[in-house]
């Protein structure tokens, strides 16, 4: 492969580092939002807000699998420490800057994960007390219809 072929994929990658972190931006939000609208029971406001994080996801999707056919093409064995081998590249003036915007890539997308983690926690509490409410079904002050 040239250097000039391998010099334009790199520079994709770069450039993809903005789109990666304004869709981090704004699967945070997301999910922040989502998590007030499950404490508050919300529940057409977690169908709109389960719907832009579907969108978000799919786009950093999209990128995750471009950004694995790039590395195949170049030869690099995809996983954690490709990115950063691949910044070394750079020019020596750019290296820094891509080394913080990977970082801060990898921050987002941790912040994001406890996020999804925390709303999953939210979600399985409220389905244990609804599964409580339902088991206490016996007792007269529940309604419960009677199941075959």
């Amino acid at each position: 492969m040239s250097d000039a072929r391998r010099g334009r994929l790199l520079a994709l990658i770069w450039r993809e580092f903005d789109d990666e972190l304004a869709d981090l931006a704004e699967l945070h939000e997301c999910m922040l939002n989502l998590q007030r609208h499950l404490l508050a029971h919300e529940a057409v406001e977690v169908q709109c807000c389960n719907q832009g994080i579907s969108t978000v996801s799919l786009r950093l999707e999209a990128r995750a699998l471009r950004r694995s056919r790039i590395f195949e093409v170049l030869s690099v064995a995809p996983g954690p420490a490709a990115v950063p081998g691949l910044i070394g590249e750079a020019p020596p003036a750019q290296r820094d800057v891509l080394k913080t915007r990977w970082q801060l890539i990898g921050r987002r997308a941790r912040e994001c994960r406890d996020l999804n983690a925390r709303n999953g926690r939210i979600l399985a509490t409220q389905h244990d007390l609804l599964a409580h409410v339902l088991r206490a079904a016996d007792t007269p002050l529940v309604y419960s219809p009677p199941y075959p």
